[in-house]
């Protein structure tokens, strides 16, 4: 084995035992993850994103999910872990290219912050898959490849089309690379620009043209798209010093305070001691709030009505690279040093090291299966559920009742939040009497809801529902299984 082979495998030994640790049979559940499975289920039944069911999120992590069934029950987690293998490799060798004192270090970082239980939920996130690409995309950035344009236009159609403001992440990146190409004048702007939109167009077509061949078209822009900023972006929220406050104390609570502080003051003091590419690392430190974009503009954590702990994981691709623009361009030992990187480095990593040893080691004590042990499950085992005769209503942990009957849903509308987060949100009742149509038109048996956990912020909507389960459906006495009388 030769000596410059070590730390491709190093960094790839590390990045697979972490992806081990969410493998199918040790995953964490999530119900955003359950959903997205559905998703893939129900395209491979011929189903289309938007038009037959909804969801709000861009449509390739439904595609993602159909491809990871087709593969087998370890499907989506070979496609994940394989992608952050190579990503990682990519940037390890970006860290060799320009003489990293030890390149294993920030890729082995990468991974960590990525794979932190906390922050992750496991493997299948949305925000996992754009952190990846942002990271590749950096990469990229610095490459001498020709080509690189177009690359970078394919990644950032890719991010958008998996959850559309992480572009917001990107976006200093790109805007300092096409300054730069203006500023040095090496290539023609309008060349590079073609070469990022053939790139972008590359991925948008094949989308469009499915969704227009499928007649959905309407619904993949009215939901995708406009919802978000209509709705999802628009819940009143407690105000910007509320969000820094409630994103300080996630950050503490997490142990990131330590990485954060460290990456921004290294940048800090690289701008004062010497930096060869200040443009870029300031665009660098830029990145490092942007990182936070979804909190900004959703105010789920301030709020308080979701659990979206997983909006710090872009953490995982600005910070390594930030601190590897300081490792890379700085002129003074301060960080040139092998000694000062060495230490640094450890630094970063150490914390990780040791809250995934916890984790690990304390596995058995995490929840686990508790929706697939239910007795609401195990009530349905025997009950012969087929196709339109489950509905889940407002509970979408229990969309894991849809995937374990492999059957299709009676109504479009597999998530419910919304009747209880927006105060206009279904107005003259037109969006649940859908529902309660669908229903009854497929004479739906049984139906999972809890209405101790569900709240109708306009009171017809709850009326609507609940005199049309009073009407057709006892209560299974000890579950919250509804069955039609």
């Amino acid at each position: 084995m030769k000596t410059r082979h070590i730390p491709f495998i190093v960094v790839g030994i590390v990045s697979l035992l972490l992806s081990v640790i969410y493998s199918p049979p040790l995953d964490i559940y999530f119900d955003d993850k359950e959903i997205f499975k559905y998703s893939g289920f129900l395209i491979g039944k011929g189903e289309v994103p938007y038009k037959d069911f909804f969801d709000h999120k861009p449509p390739l992590i439904f595609f993602i999910n159909y491809l990871g069934l087709l593969l087998g029950d370890w499907g989506l987690w070979i496609i994940d872990a394989v992608l952050v293998l190579l990503v990682s490799l990519r940037f390890l060798k970006l860290n060799i290219d320009y003489q990293i004192r030890y390149p294993v270090i920030l890729p082995i970082l990468f991974n960590f912050i990525l794979r932190h239980h906390v922050i992750s939920f496991g493997v299948g996130m949305t925000r996992e898959y754009t952190t990846i690409l942002i990271l590749l995309a950096c990469c990229v950035l610095l490459s001498t490849s020709r080509n690189k344009y177009y690359y970078l236009g394919i990644l950032t159609a890719l991010i958008f089309f998996m959850q559309q403001e992480q572009i917001i992440v990107l976006a200093p990146f790109l805007v300092y690379s096409f300054v730069m190409v203006v500023k040095k004048k090496k290539r023609k702007p309008l060349l590079v620009s073609s070469a990022f939109l053939l790139g972008s167009v590359a991925v948008t077509a094949p989308i469009l043209l499915y969704f227009l061949l499928n007649n959905a078209l309407p619904d993949f822009w009215s939901n995708a798209f406009v919802f978000n900023t209509q709705w999802y972006t628009t819940e009143e929220k407690p105000g910007l010093i509320r969000q820094l406050i409630t994103l300080k104390n996630y950050i503490y609570d997490l142990n990131f305070d330590v990485m954060i502080i460290m990456a921004l003051v290294m940048g800090g003091l690289a701008l004062f001691v010497g930096h060869e590419r200040k443009g870029l690392l300031i665009t660098a430190l830029v990145a490092i709030p942007l990182s936070f974009i979804s909190e900004f503009l959703s105010g789920k954590l301030s709020i308080g009505n979701a659990s979206c702990t997983y909006y710090l994981i872009p953490l995982a691709a600005t910070v390594p690279f930030l601190v590897f623009i300081v490792f890379a361009f700085t002129k003074q030992q301060l960080f040139k040093n092998r000694f000062h990187q060495l230490v640094y480095g450890l630094l970063l990593v150490a914390g990780f090291v040791m809250s995934t040893a916890m984790y690990v080691v304390n596995y058995n004590k995490y929840p686990r299966g508790g929706i697939a042990k239910s007795n609401e499950i195990k009530y349905l085992k025997d009950k012969n559920v087929q196709d339109y005769q489950l509905y889940v209503f407002n509970h979408s942990n229990f969309t894991y009742a849809y995937n374990r009957f492999q059957v299709l849903p009676p109504s479009k509308w597999l998530y419910h939040y919304f009747w209880g987060w927006y105060p206009n949100w279904d107005e003259n009742a037109q969006l649940i009497q859908s529902i309660t149509a669908n229903l009854r038109e497929h004479k739906t048996r049984y139906i999972i809801y809890d209405p101790q956990t569900t709240q109708f912020l306009r009171p017809q909507n709850g009326k609507v529902w609940h005199n049309f389960l009073d009407s057709g459906y006892r209560r299974v006495p000890g579950l919250i299984i509804w069955e039609s009388k």
